[in-house]
């Protein structure tokens, strides 16, 4: 790409490279990771002079319809009606529709969650906190709680 001075560098990440979902510890630091790296990539590229002709996208969609076990799950937690679950045809139409238009990140969600990513950063911690509560509903816990 760099001899040619030309290309275009794609990376896929998720909706919890932005919002940190409780219970995914490990899933939201690998979308987190993705998210620094190519922001890093595309600082480096400019800094070496060719900003404007290699290219990076990173998307950030919310679940894909892809996994069955997946799907059950979010259906079991009352999930799907919130998030807006894609099908693979609409994340890869946004996709290929940020790529043209030379977007360095792509939010394949809809708009209440955009724009709840937006607000995150500029409110309180716990008014963000109280957000994602309303969003999400009440997770089930993994332990029970102690005995006093």
């Amino acid at each position: 790409m760099k001899e040619r001075r030309r290309g275009h560098i794609l990376a896929i990440s998720s909706i919890m490279g932005y919002i940190a979902m409780p219970r995914s510890v490990s899933y939201v630091a690998t979308k987190f990771a993705v998210r620094g790296m190519m922001q890093a990539l595309q600082r480096e590229l400019a800094m070496d002079g060719f900003g404007g002709e290699i290219l990076t996208t990173t998307v950030f969609p919310t679940f894909i319809a892809t996994r069955k076990q997946l799907m059950d799950l979010l259906n079991e937690l009352s999930f799907d009606e919130k998030l807006a679950i894609l099908t693979p045809e609409e994340a890869a139409d946004a996709t290929v529709e940020g790529m043209l238009q030379r977007k360095t990140q792509v939010l394949a969600a809809p708009f209440f969650i955009r724009l709840f990513i937006y607000l995150s950063d500029l409110l309180p911690c716990e008014i963000s906190n109280l957000l994602l509560h309303t969003i999400t509903g009440k997770l089930p816990q993994l332990t029970k709680p102690l005995n006093k």
